[in-house]
Parts: C-alpha cells; sequence; structure tokens
C-alpha cells in the first residue's frame, strides 16, 4: 500500500484484488490492454473499488491530473512498477 498526498488530502492506495480485476475484465475492462474509450470508465469503477464515497467526492473535485496521479498509483499498486522492484 502507498501513501498519494495531493494538496492537503492523503489518500491510502490500494492493489485491487484478483477478484476485482477479474470482475472488471468480465464487465469489457480489462487494465492491462486498456481500450481508450473505455479509460475514463475505468478510472471511476476502480476508484468505486478502492476509495470510499468521501475519498470519491475529494477526488471529484481534483484537477485531472491529480486524478491521474492516484489512477497510476493504483495500477503500480496492482501490477507492480519495475522502476521499483528491489533487487534480491
Amino acid at each position: 500500500m502507498r501513501t498519494v498526498t495531493l494538496g492537503s488530502n492523503d489518500f491510502d492506495v490500494r492493489p485491487l484484488k484478483r477478484k476485482e480485476v477479474k470482475q472488471l475484465r468480465k464487465d469489457g475492462i480489462t487494465l492491462v490492454n486498456l481500450d481508450p474509450a473505455k479509460g475514463e470508465e475505468a478510472m471511476d469503477r476502480v476508484f468505486d473499488m478502492v476509495f470510499t464515497p468521501d475519498q470519491i467526492a475529494v477526488i471529484d473535485e481534483l484537477d485531472n491530473p491529480d486524478a491521474l496521479k492516484l489512477w497510476s498509483a493504483v495500477l503500480k499498486e496492482t501490477y507492480g512498477a519495475q522502476d521499483e522492484e528491489k533487487n534480491s
């Protein structure tokens, strides 16, 4: 889990659970090969899974580039980020 700070707001970002990824895929949203036409829908669906309704209300008031930072953080938590992986 990572914490993303945007302005005065801290967001604890967790990875998606396997069952959540499977549900998205069943609904036509494949995160590893995301159709750009479904990008906004995917972000909204993932935010609904990861954040509370109160947090989503705050996110909806963010500038879009800041919301994209949260989106990126969720994806990094879910799939890992090579630049962050430690050497064994």
